[in-house]
């Protein structure tokens, strides 16, 4: 049963997801990368990440879908969390902290 929109307790949950997400990309550097294309890489600390929060998120009430660049969309398509979980996945293999993690919140097609 889908229950209404609570952006409140959402940005609490982002946030603390998002604490969970820093936390693991500083004490973690990329072991391993592969190539989704030409110029796409993935880090085994990406899918990492994106594991972490996605279960994190998952753990209310809510019918809240996911969409994650390395896994895709997972349930509700009107309501859902999309997360980059590392943009600039060379620069954190390199050490260099021009990276970032993004999560956003989508309702009916507008970012909340």
């Amino acid at each position: 049963m889908a229950h209404q929109l609570d952006l409140t307790s959402a940005l609490s949950k982002a946030h603390n997801a998002m604490d969970l997400a820093v936390e693991h990309v500083l004490g973690h550097r990329p072991r391993q990368i592969r190539y989704k294309g030409d110029r796409d890489p993935v880090s085994d600390v990406d899918e990492t990440v994106e594991r972490l929060v996605h279960q994190y998120l998952a753990t209310d009430d809510t019918d809240t879908g996911f969409l994650g660049e390395e896994t895709g969309p997972i349930g509700n398509r009107d309501t859902y969390w999309v997360l980059d979980p590392i943009d600039g996945t060379i620069n954190h293999q390199h050490g260099n902290p021009l990276c970032a993690i993004a999560l956003g919140l989508v309702h009916n097609g507008q970012p909340c």
